[in-house]
């Protein structure tokens, strides 16, 4: 039986050393009983022969050396006592005992090779996995290590049995060594991700899941752990988030140009009225009697102007600015009516008319507010887009494997829209299933059934020059803050774009 290399059995690498020693030690054994003329069964030390060579793990040598042992006894009996003169009752008695210890001794020893031969072929299973699976006592005492954790870590079985676990990874966990102990010790098992290092300094993400190993009376004996290496899946999911952001970004200063009318009527607009205050101010200083008190209200409607101007900039910058993500506790409403008010002059042009439904209270969710409000800001402008547009391109097309999007010119239907009443709805509520609900609804055009499920498809679009990337963005969004996007729509009766995000778990309760 070849050793598994998760065990280590200093004994066994010198079952040379074993048979020499268990050689010597029935030599011995041999020479008192049979030429000295002790009154004592002295061949019950050949159990000492026999569990020195059964611990190399050998049956068939251990099945050898009884057998050799009791061979020895005979032997020695037959020598010690003079055969003519007829066996004394007591040594034939010690004789007996002594075969009797060891032929006990050797079947029970097999029996104990046989168990542990099957415990160390399942064992040795565990090599056939890529897993690394460690066996740790509750002192962090590794007892086991495969083959998969020499290959993931760089120590081999020898130089870590024995090791605390943690302190030879040097392992770093969001929560705390002794909370994921208490958690393992009160429901059996953990799973979590660790950070650690390997032998050779590297340091690597670890996917790890424990189980509690108990013995008989319930007491806890050991923790079983497999672990993954999950490191590069690590660099891909950072790589995919710093190109998923770097492309919003992009969607979002497309979303800026096509915002342009509306930013020139929020901003033009303030600074329209800082103008007319100023000349007031002026008028009013010009009297031969100055009316100082109609000048101070005229200045401070113009620094009232003039603040309300800064803050349309400042929301502008933080749409278009490039940005690390940033969590926090946002109330949706806000989110809501901050986007409108973007979005005034779009709206006012087109003559479109805003109905509003706010949830009392303010459903609050944890999350980017830029990127929220890029959500809310792309579904209103797809909604007023839908009620804008004169046609309805039934024959859409996937630009997937389109180089030039302007090229996508096929409408093969017209369906008039312009007599159709124009109303935006916008609401918020929060669900029964603990998540804050946001819904669009348009009377617009609408998209057929066969084409709403792929509305949110990278390159997927109804616009003759539209890219296909907003809604898909959108998507990645939401799905990035653990909610879920989706469209409702009948043809040519409007649309519902609506997404669910979870709830501030700290908040959610108040409400």
């Amino acid at each position: 039986m070849i050793p598994s290399p998760g065990i280590v059995t200093p004994w066994r690498d010198n079952a040379h050393v074993l048979y020499l020693l268990a050689a010597a030690i029935g030599v011995l054994v041999f020479a008192i009983d049979a030429f000295t003329p002790l009154d004592i069964a002295v061949a019950v030390l050949y159990v000492a022969v026999v569990l020195l060579v059964a611990s190399a793990g050998s049956r068939p040598a251990t099945a050898g050396a009884a057998c050799v042992c009791v061979a020895l006894t005979l032997l020695a009996f037959a020598l010690s006592h003079d055969v003519g003169a007829g066996y004394q009752g007591g040594a034939a008695a010690r004789c007996a005992v002594s075969l009797l210890a060891i032929a006990t001794t050797a079947m029970l020893s097999l029996r104990n090779l046989a168990s542990t031969a099957i415990l160390r072929e399942r064992l040795q299973l565990l090599d056939l996995t890529h897993d690394a699976i460690v066996v740790h006592d509750m002192n962090d005492r590794i007892t086991f290590w495969n083959q998969g954790a020499e290959e993931l870590y760089g120590w081999s079985a020898k130089q870590a049995i024995g090791q605390s676990i943690h302190e030879l990874t040097q392992t770093n966990a969001s929560m705390s060594l002794d909370d994921i102990r208490r958690e393992v010790l009160r429901v059996g098992q953990w799973q979590g991700e660790l950070q650690r290092v390997r032998k050779d300094g590297q340091t690597v993400m670890i996917s790890s899941r424990w189980a509690l190993w108990r013995d008989r009376g319930g007491r806890p004996l050991a923790v079983l752990a497999t672990n993954n290496d999950i490191t590069d899946r690590k660099h891909m999911e950072a790589e995919l988030r710093r190109s998923t952001a770097e492309l919003a970004h992009a969607t979002r200063v497309t979303m800026l140009g096509e915002m342009a009318a509306s930013i020139a009527h929020e901003v033009t607009q303030p600074l329209a009225a800082l103008v007319t205050a100023g000349d007031a101010a002026l008028r009013w200083l010009h009297r031969p009697q100055p009316d100082l008190s109609e000048v101070e209200m005229s200045i401070q409607q113009m620094i009232r102007d003039a603040q309300r101007a800064a803050e349309v900039i400042r929301r502008i910058r933080k749409l278009a600015c490039k940005r690390a993500q940033e969590e926090a506790v946002l109330d949706l409403n806000v989110i809501v009516r901050e986007s409108l008010e973007l979005l005034r002059g779009e709206l006012d042009s087109q003559r479109i008319e805003v109905r509003a439904e706010y949830a009392e209270p303010a459903p609050l969710v944890r999350g980017d507010r830029v990127q929220l409000q890029q959500v809310i800001i792309n579904l209103l402008l797809n909604g007023i887009q839908a009620m804008t547009d004169v046609t309805d391109v039934t024959d859409v097309t996937d630009v997937t494997d389109v180089t030039d999007v302007t090229d996508v010119t096929d409408v093969t239907d017209v369906t008039d829209v312009t007599d159709r009443p124009r109303c935006l709805r916008i609401r918020t509520q929060a669900t029964r299933g603990r998540q804050a609900q946001v819904a669009v609804e348009d009377t617009g055009i609408g998209v057929s059934a066969e084409h709403s499920s792929r509305l949110f498809n990278a390159f997927f679009t109804t616009k003759k020059d539209g890219m296909g990337m907003g809604l898909s963005i959108c998507r990645s969004i939401v799905e990035a803050h653990g909610g879920r996007i989706w469209a409702e729509s009948q043809e040519h009766c409007g649309t519902i774009m609506q997404f669910v995000l979870p709830l501030n778990e700290e908040t959610c309760d108040e409400h």
